[in-house]
């Protein structure tokens, strides 16, 4: 998919799109990712009493691969803005060639490839990434579900400091994704709208003026909208949404815990005011024992 697109940009624009620190970039994340698994499950031994350090080895290379996961993307949302920036700035420099026109329809093919393979990522990776959502919306739902239960039962200790931490690894990750999705769309299509806005169309043939204008509605029939193969758009509003959803079900949830603890709570006090009558009760009838005896 990429390597078509850039020979394709190369061909046209004449310049190869550079992708700055692509291979630093990449072992980075891959360390990094390591680094922060062990991290992240290092903490869970420290802070929670019964999780034995050699429990630990299963879970290592599962958080390395969530953080594989999110780097993949963060990696591709990079690259889909890099190509665009490089698009703009030769789309200036296609205004003023001999033939302003001719060059300006084969940036706009271009950039519907750039807007398609967007659109075509989400797809691709549609089932892995609608995995990986549900994954961290459970996760986080039962963790937080869990420290809240441990707090009002026992109250704050490092066992739910330990729950904490899983909470804001999950919605860390989740919120990188959302955010770099939105970054790259605003920068494919939001920013690039802008630039073409800004054209002196007065500066340009009438040829050129009708090809920005089938340019603007191209940005318009084919936005650059990453999703999970229509399922849902991957921006900042999943986010806030999956909070939203968080939030409910955490709310009905704790419901159910406190009708529990009140009944508990009902049947304990039930049976201190039994223990207490019957032992009244039995009082009494050994003074009374003792009455008949005199």
């Amino acid at each position: 998919m990429w390597t078509h697109y850039q020979l394709k940009y190369l061909k046209i624009t004449g310049t190869p799109i550079i992708f700055p620190n692509l291979y630093w970039l990449t072992w980075g994340l891959c360390v990094f990712s390591w680094a922060l698994s062990f991290a992240v499950i290092l903490s869970q031994h420290y802070l929670q009493e019964d999780f034995e350090l050699w429990h630990s080895v299963a879970y290592y290379h599962i958080i390395a691969m969530l953080d594989g996961f999110c780097s993949l993307w963060y990696i591709n949302c990079n690259a889909f803005g890099t190509a665009s920036k490089g698009l703009a700035t030769n789309l200036h420099k296609a205004l003023e060639s001999e033939h302003p026109a001719l060059k300006l329809a084969q940036y706009r093919h271009l950039w519907v490839d750039l807007s398609h393979m967007m659109q075509q990522l989400g797809r691709a990776y549609s089932n892995m990434y609608g995995i990986y959502c549900m994954v961290i919306f459970f996760t986080t739902t039962i963790s937080l579900y869990g420290a809240l239960s441990e707090i009002l039962e026992h109250g704050l200790s490092y066992k739910e400091m330990g729950l904490f931490v899983i909470v804001g690894y999950c919605m860390t990750l989740l919120f990188i994704i959302c955010n770099e999705a939105y970054h790259a769309s605003r920068k494919v299509g939001l920013e690039f709208q802008v630039r073409l806005l800004n054209v002196n169309l007065g500066t340009v043939d009438r040829s050129a003026q009708r090809e920005v204008e089938m340019f603007l509605v191209a940005i318009d029939k084919n936005p650059p909208i990453m999703n999970l193969d229509g399922f849902t758009n991957i921006n900042r509003e999943l986010f806030t949404a999956n909070i939203s959803f968080m939030s409910t079900y955490l709310i009905v949830l704790m419901q159910f815990k406190l009708t529990l603890l009140r009944q508990s709570a009902r049947k304990a006090v039930q049976a201190i005011v039994n223990t207490i009558f019957n032992t009244s009760t039995t009082l009494a009838d050994d003074e009374e024992y003792y009455d008949d005896d005199e």
